[in-house]
C-alpha cells in the first residue's frame, strides 16, 4: 500500500514565525506488515503550502496517481 503525507507543527497558522514542516512517503507491505520503503522530507513553508497542489492529481488507490506525485515531488526539489 502507497502510503504519503503532509504535517505541520503549526496546521491553524497560528505562530507568526511558522512552524516545521514535512513530507513523508512510503510503500507498506500488508502481508509481512513491514515498510518497503520509507522516507520523511523537511519541507520549508513555501514547499508545504504548494505540497497540496501535488496531492491533489493522487487518485485514491491509484498506483499510478502515487507515482506521479513522487516524480513531481522529486523535480520541484522537495527533499
Amino acid at each position: 500500500m502507497r502510503v504519503g503525507a503532509v504535517s505541520t507543527t503549526d496546521p491553524k497558522q497560528l505562530n507568526e514565525k511558522g512552524g516545521y514542516y514535512a513530507l513523508f512517503h512510503g510503500t507498506f507491505d500488508l502481508r509481512s506488515k513491514k515498510w518497503l520503503m520509507a522516507e520523511a522530507l523537511p519541507l520549508t513553508r513555501n514547499e508545504y503550502d504548494r505540497i497540496g497542489d501535488l496531492f491533489g492529481d493522487l487518485e485514491l488507490g491509484s498506483q499510478e496517481g502515487a507515482d506521479r506525485v513522487a516524480e513531481k515531488a522529486r523535480r520541484h526539489h522537495f527533499h
